[in-house]
């Protein structure tokens, strides 16, 4: 089945908003403050708790449609994505001689006092929460340094794709084979703004894929999930072989069985002859 083509609409939206006197005088203070007018001040505050929000979830539930739909991809046959094998036999900045390590978890030794982005939600995840997800096993953060400064990072979780059509309600056999789902999330990764556009994003996904492909040999993983908070970013993913999925508005799949197909294809003496 056909899904709908992936991108944003570049256009103005007005919203109306009703505020209490008291909600009215404590956010023109806050702005004040800020250095910035009221408008903007809740336009940036409001895109920061939402990206939060959006890169936080964990559970997606189909129906109708859109269910269909993620039966359709998980009965087809996988073929290689050139994109993707691309990806996966690519060589990554650290490798050779550089100053960059490769991924390792998050340690207390890593400094992450100056890694800036330029996503206020991607910075704030290294520096306020990363750490304390890992104490609590709800994310795994990898990051790249130099000379102990995290200089790029991919955090990894876990998710579920679910249906509302629950078994016993006249719902077919295979809807029940399928559903749940279990997924692995990508939920951040992002790059220094010093290093930015040297290749590092790139191998960063790798990375973070064949994480998953290791898991896998563990655990049961139907795809890789990723939201993108905008269009270069999502540019960015949809050229490394992801596709768009039908669990929820914006987001990026990988199946498995894609990453498995690329994976076999990249490791063909031809093949890596070739991206040599």
């Amino acid at each position: 089945m056909p899904l709908h083509r992936f991108g944003w609409l570049q256009k103005t939206v007005r919203h109306s908003i009703d505020l209490q006197h008291e909600q009215d005088i404590l956010l023109r203070r806050a702005a004040d403050l800020a250095g910035q007018s009221t408008a903007q001040f809740i336009i940036d505050s409001v895109c920061k708790a939402a990206e939060r929000t959006v890169l936080d979830q964990r559970h997606f539930v189909v129906s109708g449609s859109e269910r269909q739909k993620i039966i359709a991809l998980r009965q087809r046959v996988a073929t290689p994505s050139p994109a993707l094998c691309r990806l996966l036999t690519q060589k990554a900045p650290w490798e050779g001689e550089s100053a960059l390590h490769a991924p390792e978890p998050l340690a207390p030794a890593h400094s992450i006092v100056q890694f800036d982005c330029g996503r206020p939600a991607l910075n704030d995840w290294l520096a306020h929460r990363a750490r304390q997800a890992q104490l609590k096993n709800a994310a795994r953060t990898f990051v790249v340094s130099a000379q102990g400064r995290v200089v790029g990072y991919f955090s990894l979780s876990v998710g579920q794709i679910d249906s509302r059509e629950f078994p016993g309600y006249g719902t077919p056999a295979v809807d029940r084979q399928i559903f749940p789902l279990p997924i692995a999330l990508l939920n951040r990764l992002a790059v220094d703004s010093l290093y930015q556009h040297q290749g590092l994003g790139r191998a960063l996904l790798r990375d973070a894929i064949l994480h998953v492909l290791s898991i896998s040999e563990q655990i049961g993983v139907t795809a890789l999930l990723i939201q993108p908070l905008n269009e270069p970013a999502a540019r960015f993913y949809l050229a490394c072989g992801f596709i768009q999925s039908p669990a929820a508005y914006k987001q990026l799949m990988l199946p498995f069985e894609d990453m498995q197909a690329a994976w076999r294809d990249a490791q063909t003496p031809a093949l890596t002859q070739r991206q040599a």
